[in-house]
């Protein structure tokens, strides 16, 4: 079960932030940092 929600975050983040309309070097660099440490 986490791993799914943790594998649900990791895929659907960076598509959520393009959509948003974050620049793609903010959506890298918050690749870069595990999301809990936001």
């Amino acid at each position: 079960m986490k791993r799914n929600f943790l594998h649900l975050v990791m895929t659907m983040e960076p598509r959520l932030l393009k959509d948003v309309g974050y620049p793609p070097e903010l959506v890298a660099q918050r690749l870069d940092t595990p999301f809990w440490k936001f």
